[in-house]
């Protein structure tokens, strides 16, 4: 919860945005692979949107 408060908190600081995927480990990229895929591609194509 403590981690999760944190990032939360340094999104809304930096403009960001906070994501949660939840993984038996720290390998979230392989544990919820379908997950991760989709946040990162949304994350990309939102920054690809902001450049231009």
């Amino acid at each position: 919860p403590v981690f999760e408060a944190v990032g939360a908190l340094a999104a809304e600081l930096t403009g960001g945005r906070h994501a949660v995927l939840p993984a038996p480990h720290h390998f979230v990229q392989m544990a919820a692979a379908d997950a991760f895929n989709h946040t990162a591609a949304e994350f990309m194509r939102a920054a690809a949107v902001a450049s231009t």
